[in-house]
């Protein structure tokens, strides 16, 4: 009898007790992904145990919780999903003093006591986090530029996660095995929740252009799928089961020339002198404002054009001279100088033409040539003045690309529409003028990126049409 209550008892010690917390992913508005049993393992203190129906369970203060995960935003909702498809909301600032918990017996469950009882979800499978500040943050989630409109359409990952999305059978492999002469073939499946582009937008497309953050750069005519991928989004193309990770944008509708097309032009221009002038920052918004006044650079053919992403400087720079997508010349953002790719110094100089670079008072790229840099020798804050004088004393070479910078700094500080920032473009338009009267040859104007307004001046490297589209120039003088 004494045996039978030991067991009895060691039987109610196990059953009352709480297990090690199994994963349990957070997904939506958050920069990186985030998994209840990783804090558990790293911060176990920040559980505690607490009695739940007829057990013991794990459980943290939802409150805590919430300060702990790398949100995006400040204010969210928060949305518990269990095993069954039952999922509940709840306001992120009301979560003080409520837990999240787990037991073998529940897996995991929502307790609150001020919540109705309704909101006390057990086997939960999956927390979202979803944006409820009513601003956006371009850098994460889906953007969708229309360059005739002129916007911008975003969805925060965690708004994705509530639209009506589908279920798609990703193709991840096919095992064999030939048995008594036969081979059998299975296909291993995934299946993955995906969303088309027509489920989020009722503007018709013809073709679209896709961007990661990984460099990639593709034009489609047939409608891929955007996958929810906890805290990122993917693109899968159906037919073939390509899979482009890290999705930061689709154009829809996309111009004709890209940033791009200045290799190809100076390219088949060489046969005649060619001058390239890189206006750093050169939204097309700002080039609409200067064609409708008397401004030189009107007098230019002009064709609306769209960058790379990420836009900025590097970037875009080492797209423009060596003609290829971010993925493929090895410079994605601002912390790359290296090139993968030759650049167009390099191809004018196998055609026995003589090249110079005139630059501001760093190095960007590295070049296969040596830029001539140029301090603010008169302390005005700007270099473009020496840029530009050091333009016309080289203006004796087969291919000039001269780099001005200050109307990127401007609508950094002042913001890119400002009146400031304006002026110094029209500045920039009388040192245009200047070096093409006295230059015989071809002329290409362009820029890296643009820029949109913010609160504090201007900025760019986000996937939205202010940053995206600028202008491409041309003409023969």
């Amino acid at each position: 009898m004494k045996k039978l209550s030991l067991i009895f008892f060691i039987f109610l010690l196990v059953g009352c007790s709480s297990a090690e917390p199994k994963s349990l992913e957070v997904i939506g508005d958050l920069t990186e992904n985030f998994d209840l049993q990783t804090l558990y393992e790293a911060e176990n203190k920040s559980f505690e145990k607490m009695d739940y129906k007829d057990t013991k369970m794990l459980a943290i203060d939802a409150g805590l919780l919430l300060s702990k995960l790398p949100l995006i935003y400040e204010k969210n909702r928060i949305y518990l999903k269990s095993a069954d498809g039952f999922m509940n909301s709840l306001d992120g600032e009301s979560l003080n003093g409520t837990y999240i918990g787990y037991s073998d017996e529940y897996g995991w469950a929502f307790v609150s006591d001020k919540h109705p009882p309704n909101s006390g979800i057990r086997g939960i499978s999956e927390i979202l986090i979803v944006n409820d500040t009513g601003s956006v943050n371009h850098a994460y989630g889906l953007n969708i530029v229309d360059p005739k409109d002129k916007t911008t359409l975003h969805y925060s990952v965690g708004e994705l996660y509530l639209k009506p999305y589908r279920s798609f059978a990703y193709l991840d492999g096919i095992s064999e095995k030939t048995t008594e002469g036969k081979t059998y073939k299975v296909p291993g499946m995934k299946l993955k929740k995906v969303l088309s582009l027509s489920d989020l937008t009722d503007k018709a497309s013809n073709l679209s252009l896709m961007m990661t953050n990984e460099g990639d750069y593709e034009y489609f005519f047939d409608e891929g799928y955007i996958e929810l991928n906890g805290t990122s989004l993917n693109y899968i193309i159906p037919k073939t089961y390509d899979v482009y990770n890290g999705l930061q944008g689709i154009m829809i509708n996309p111009p004709q020339m890209t940033v791009m097309d200045t290799y190809e032009a100076v390219r088949s221009s060489l046969s005649e002198p060619v001058m390239v002038i890189f206006i750093d920052g050169f939204s097309y918004n700002q080039y609409e404002v200067l064609k409708e006044t008397d401004a030189f650079m009107k007098s230019f053919a002009c064709e609306k054009a769209n960058t790379i992403f990420k836009p900025v400087t590097n970037a875009g720079y080492a797209a423009m001279i060596t003609g290829q997508i971010p993925k493929v010349n090895g410079v994605l953002d601002r912390s790359y100088r290296t090139l993968n790719k030759s650049d167009i110094f390099s191809l004018a100089s196998e055609q026995g033409k003589s090249s110079v670079i005139i630059e501001g008072n760093i190095k960007i790229l590295d070049t296969s040539v040596e830029p001539i840099l140029n301090l603010d020798k008169n302390d005005n804050g700007m270099t473009d003045d020496e840029i530009f004088e050091s333009a016309l004393e080289n203006l004796d070479n087969d291919f000039v690309f001269v780099h001005f910078h200050s109307l990127d700094e401007y609508g950094h500080d002042y913001g890119d529409m400002d009146k400031r920032t304006l002026d110094q473009m029209f500045l920039l338009d009388g040192y245009v003028e200047e070096l093409v009267s006295k230059w015989d040859g071809h002329v290409i104007i362009t820029a890296d990126h643009g820029m949109h307004t913010t609160s504090e001046g201007g900025s760019h490297g986000e996937f939205r049409y202010e940053d995206l589209i600028i202008p491409f120039m041309w003409g023969d003088f």
